[in-house]
């Protein structure tokens, strides 16, 4: 396996896409500090948490392009067949692909901490929200929330036989969970009370948008496991189960893991 990352890792290192993606995220923190710092400036009220985790919310996405473009390759180059005929595991060549995209999801993320985390250190004060554990765990749960995405995305491109379909698939995934996420924490924003037109008169009373206490509860359990809604929660700092968030991803990643690993044992290669 270790040979099979090896080889892996030296393809990343020649992949044009992978380091586009790396561009662009470091441009985005850079920029986005830039922005912030600006935007903030005359208030004063800026501080590092302004811009330190707003990686999650764009990587997701880049994540999705670049795994289904660089795992998509080796179905189309039957660089996998060649594995299999030289005597690998198909487990262990799943793993080490896994292992090879989940580092390099994590690459593309740090391409946007650096500049972001540097620039809210020096100019913005530091983090003055959170406590260091807090920020750890935020830290810590983005990079989960890609690893999970990473892991999906894996399990959809096993799962399609085309490349090009795997790729829209990937890219069709991380916009509908986006979508659904904002959609979901729109509905838990809805006021329980408000003003409402009644026979022509404005009345003010029960939101009927409002969801009740089973609905709110599930709502919440979604919005809290999609990755997107991690990502939301993160970017703006709201939050609050960090450990069940934390537990929540790393549960996901094995049993997507352990599906693409099924999916793949049983896949046709010719």
């Amino acid at each position: 396996m270790f040979n099979m990352i090896s080889s892996d890792f030296m393809r990343l290192k020649k992949d044009t896409l992978f380091w586009l993606c790396i561009a662009v995220m470091f441009i985005f923190g850079l920029v986005g500090s830039i922005s912030m710092y600006i935007d903030k400036k005359e208030a004063g009220d800026f501080c590092a948490e302004n811009v330190a985790f707003g990686f999650p919310m764009l990587s997701g996405i880049l994540c999705g392009v670049f795994c289904g473009m660089f795992q998509g390759e080796e179905y189309s180059e039957r660089t996998i067949g060649n594995k299999i005929i030289s005597g690998h595991k198909r487990r262990d060549i799943y793993i080490a692909r896994v292992l090879v995209c989940i580092s390099a999801g994590l690459m593309i993320c740090t391409a946007y901490i650096i500049p972001s985390l540097i620039f809210g250190m020096v100019f913005m004060g530091g983090f003055q929200e959170l406590s260091n554990i807090e920020v750890i765990g935020y830290y810590l749960t983005g990079l989960l929330q890609i690893s999970v995405c990473v892991t999906l995305f894996s399990l959809i491109i096993t799962s399609v036989q085309k490349k090009t379909l795997g790729i829209a698939l990937c890219f069709l995934v991380a916009i509908i969970i986006m979508y659904v996420s904002i959609d979901i924490h729109n509905c838990l924003v809805v006021p329980e009370y408000t003003y409402m037109f009644d026979s022509g008169t404005m009345e003010y009373g029960k939101n009927p948008r409002y969801p009740d206490d089973n609905e709110r509860r599930i709502l919440t359990l979604i919005f809290e496991i999609l990755p997107a809604g991690q990502a939301y929660q993160l970017c703006y700092r709201f939050a609050e189960n960090i450990i069940y968030m934390i537990s929540g991803d790393i549960i996901l990643c094995i049993i997507f893991v352990l599906s693409g690993m099924s999916v793949f044992s049983r896949k046709d290669l010719k």
